[in-house]
């Protein structure tokens, strides 16, 4: 079972990780750039780089005795936790903002056109991604987050310095070494 210091560690860094993505989607919604393509993978960058931090810190506090499934899986607790609140928020702020569903009609209508798209098809199309946006818009949120964390924790558990033998110091995972004296 995860001692309560850990589970700490996944939820502190998943809130710190979620609010930073949060007042960088917001900044980018007041300045009229979180539709351009390359403003996503910004959000994408962060959680990479938060959550690989957070395993770190763990196989740290694990005095670097924890195997590489229990260094990935930390980062994949932090991951869930990141996806559910990063869910919740994209849910409200859509509410909030109807104006984010309609601009990312316009820019799904230019894209059609400029694939020279006949106007049914246009219109078919819109119409679909419409009636099905907030679908799309979870599932999208769901899957990058989701793949974006796992790759995070990945590179995290293979990076993490890894003591191949804790028994010979005399320590047990999670102390801190013995100051000297």
């Amino acid at each position: 079972m995860e001692n309560t210091t850990a589970t700490k560690m996944h939820i502190s860094y998943a809130i710190t990780i979620s609010i930073i993505l949060i007042l960088v989607q917001v900044i980018g919604y007041v300045f009229g750039i979180s539709q351009e393509n390359w403003f996503g993978y910004i959000n994408q960058v962060l959680l990479l780089i938060g959550v690989l931090m957070e395993v770190r810190s763990y196989g740290k506090s694990e005095a670097y005795t924890a195997s590489f499934g229990k260094l990935f899986g930390s980062g994949f607790k932090t991951t869930l936790i990141i996806t559910l609140i990063m869910l919740v928020f994209l849910v409200v702020f859509i509410l909030l903002f109807p104006d984010v569903k309609s601009r990312a009609l316009e820019i799904a209508r230019e894209k059609m056109e400029h694939k020279q798209l006949s106007e049914e098809q246009i219109d078919q199309g819109l119409a679909f991604t419409s009636r099905f946006f907030m679908v799309f818009a979870i599932i999208g949120s769901i899957f990058f987050n989701l793949v974006t964390g796992i790759i995070g924790s990945l590179i995290g558990a293979a990076v993490t310095k890894k003591d191949a033998h804790p028994e010979m110091t005399g320590e047990t995972p999670g102390e801190n070494p013995p100051s000297g004296i």
